[in-house]
């Protein structure tokens, strides 16, 4: 069997066409797309190409990236892993989700039994706060795991 073509963004399953090729303009097109709906949402039809123009370079590359992961076949990227779910670095993200897990549970459990206590509604920045925590937690396991296992 062949080996397929390779290159840094991949190809299409099926016809071997890049990937970006596709996913660039049809990622712009649904990000335009949702600028016009948004506009006529509003009844704001004097600004429809500004709405057009702003949501197209916002949300285009954010639906070019779903898009390209639709389409992309793995096996034609350069470097990557045959079998990422079996790979070091998936255990090291297993152990650090986890951890991050279990911080925002805690803390969550915590802080609203404090928070009931108050008559204050701070609900948008306690949220922010196990938010970032949970982030925090993950990112500190991961490398603390990577660090250990590296050594």
């Amino acid at each position: 069997m062949p080996q397929p073509r390779t290159s840094k963004w991949g190809y299409t399953k099926h016809k071997q066409i890049p990937a970006l090729r596709i996913a660039l303009p049809t990622g712009l097109i649904f990000g335009a797309f949702t600028g016009v709906i948004c506009a006529y949402l509003r009844s704001d039809m004097n600004n429809v190409w500004l709405y057009t123009a702003i949501f197209a370079a916002l949300t285009g590359p954010i639906f070019a990236a779903l898009i390209w992961v639709i389409l992309v076949d793995r096996a034609t990227i350069t470097g990557t892993v045959a079998k990422p779910e079996v790979s070091i670095e998936n255990a090291w993200h297993h152990k650090a989700a986890s951890a991050g897990f279990f911080t925002m549970f805690i803390s969550s459990s915590w802080g609203m039994a404090i928070a009931s206590f108050y008559q204050h509604n701070f609900a948008t920045t306690y949220l922010a706060v196990i938010f970032f925590l949970g982030v925090s937690t993950y990112w500190v396991s991961y490398f603390v795991h990577r660090r250990r296992t590296l050594k």
